[in-house]
């Protein structure tokens, strides 16, 4: 597990907080683990009470971490809880001893809480890239464009191998794959802002407009034990809060969510999807107090425990795969706001949040709500899941067509970056990948949409492309355009030369010749269309993508024949 140093109060890397401890991680003051206080725990323990009662609006529990300790990681003075509680209708009693339980927590973990307002948690890096807007003020497409070409600046000066020159042999594209694929995404710093994890607008500054906003990691509508299951639900809880350094604990409690808790009834006019995704987000919540208060490490827990994770020789099982789809609702919570957006459009109905959440009336600032949300939370889930195989089942999510799209515009540098950087994490997913049968859930299909992956003769590093073709002038701006074209078309050249490698080989193998040939004869349509048909970018395209439809065609077929895919429009 990786334990990061820190400076000040932000964690050098990965934005965590200085929660206190030391030692090992097995037994003793180690992460998860810290020393035992009688005095502290009574407290504690009676503060529990309180922080568990179902109120007017549920349980605190039902909103934060399972005892508060996110609250007491994070800088909320004595006024501000006590406002919060008030308006959460919580009692007087009660009230004070969540507040003498949160100050008893930060002794016995002896917590140095970071500033509510610069803490976002999993912001790559620590911090963003470029001018956020003031506070109080919400964040503009100008600012993002803006920050975008900060981000260029930062790639420009480390370098990147897909920015420079043309990728036209097998050893550069080698060099440019091998760099993208050593970088961390928990390190490479983004001009995208991270949500905060909660939003106030009793802090907007004077002479501003009250700022209301829910792009927060804090739900506005709270869970509960389903009736006569209490019992056993806080059993499963205390076990976990008794021993986090306990993998298997952990997900115990993380599983039992949707077994054993469900929305409370009261929920303020919230419609189905608004519901979900405050769901979502309390799971996400759970994932990230583990992680970040508690274990005090940027690595995700093994969704794949209890179950074999996927290996080069073996992929995962339908029930394996699910269970980790489901144990990365991050991805969700981005995912349910862009199906059901903040603002109502013609094309989508706009999601119904509680009456007492702080959503903006004004529908500008809604979609500008909407993007901020998804980006965030899609990019937050992609540092885990660079390959998106256990983003959802179905193919838009695996080919992150909706991720890629809310970042085309605005943030193109950005999304230029996860092209490349996601075609080589497609290709280079273990090989037991190749013939995974988990159909596709989402659409009630067979579809075994993850099949694919783990090699570049195969249409699966390719989908990402998809966003691009038939686009013309993805991006405005001068200052970014040309970088952003020698970016995506740098990654397909990269992606092609590789596959030319692999088909070069010894008994080449080819998985679905069909779907490959026919992303191939697209991209080669692409090349000599819009923007792309330039020779800075497709010399020698025609010649080499010949080459490959002869080779995939003569190559041996390795995809199981009982997997099905999807049709031709898919593919495009």
């Amino acid at each position: 597990m990786r334990i990061l140093a820190f400076t000040g109060l932000l964690f050098v890397s990965s934005s965590l907080l200085a929660c206190g401890g030391g030692g090992s991680s097995g037994s003793g003051a180690g992460p998860g683990d810290p020393p035992t206080d009688p005095a502290l725990d009574a407290v504690i323990q009676e503060g529990l009470k309180a922080f568990r009662k179902p109120g007017v609006r549920g349980p605190c529990a039902g909103c934060h971490a399972p005892d508060g300790i996110d609250i007491a990681a994070i800088d909320y003075d004595e006024a501000t809880i006590r406002r919060r509680a008030e308006a959460d209708q919580v009692g007087a009693e009660e009230t004070d001893a969540i507040v003498a339980m949160i100050e008893a927590l930060r002794k016995k973990h002896a917590i140095v809480p970071v500033s509510s307002t610069a803490f976002r948690p999993y912001q790559p890096g620590g911090e963003v890239l470029g001018e956020l807007p003031p506070e109080g003020v919400m964040d503009s497409y100008e600012r993002r464009e803006a920050r975008d070409r900060v981000f260029l600046a930062s790639l420009e000066e480390q370098k990147l191998k897909v920015l420079d020159g043309t990728v036209d042999s097998i050893e550069k594209a080698e060099a440019v794959a091998d760099e993208l694929d050593a970088i961390d995404l928990r390190e490479l710093r983004v001009g995208i802002p991270f949500d905060r994890w909660s939003e106030d607008p009793f802090n907007t500054p004077a002479g501003l407009p009250p700022f209301e906003s829910v792009a927060e990691w804090i739900p506005w509508h709270a869970q509960r034990p389903i009736m006569g299951l209490e019992e056993d639900w806080y059993a499963i809880v205390d076990e976990y809060l008794a021993d986090p350094g306990d993998e298997a604990k952990f997900w115990r409690f993380y599983d039992a969510i949707d077994e054993m808790t469900a929305p409370d009834p009261w929920n303020g006019g919230a419609d189905e999807p608004g519901i979900a995704w405050m769901r979502e987000k309390w799971k996400s919540v759970q994932i990230a107090q583990h992680m970040l208060f508690r274990m005090k490490t940027d690595e995700y827990p093994d969704v794949w425990h209890g179950a074999e994770p996927p290996s080069a020789t073996t992929g995962p099982t339908e029930a394996a795969r699910n269970r980790a789809i489901d144990r990365n609702p991050i991805w969700h919570v981005g995912d349910i706001i862009r199906v059901n957006p903040l603002h109502c459009t013609g094309a989508s109905t706009c999601i119904e949040m509680p009456d007492f959440a702080d959503v903006p009336e004004d529908e500008d600032i809604r979609e500008l709500q909407t993007d901020v949300i998804q980006q965030s939370w899609f990019w937050t889930a992609w540092e885990y899941d660079a390959p998106l195989l256990i983003a959802g089942n179905g193919i838009p999510s695996i080919d992150g067509d909706y991720f890629l799209s809310t970042l085309m515009n605005r943030y193109a540098i950005h999304h230029g970056f996860l092209m490349a950087k996601g075609m080589v994490a497609k290709a280079r997913a273990p090989l037991g990948w190749l013939n995974a049968k988990a159909p596709d859930r989402d659409r009630n299909k067979e579809d075994y949409n993850a099949a694919g992956h783990g090699k570049w003769a195969s249409p699966r590093p390719f989908l990402l492309t998809r966003q691009l073709e038939g686009t013309r002038h993805v991006v405005a701006d001068p200052a970014r355009q040309p970088a952003h074209t020698r970016m995506v078309t740098n990654a397909i050249r990269m992606g092609l030369y590789l596959m030319k490698k692999e088909l070069d080989a010894p008994n080449p193998t080819v998985f679905d010749k069909e779907s490959t040939i026919k992303k191939l004869e697209i991209l080669k349509s692409w090349f000599h269309d819009g923007e792309w048909d330039d020779p800075l970018y497709n010399t020698g395209i025609d010649p080499l993508i010949d080459e490959l439809v002869g080779k995939v065609a003569a190559a041996t077929e390795i995809k199981d024949p009982s997997i099905q895919f999807p049709d031709a429009s898919d593919i495009r």
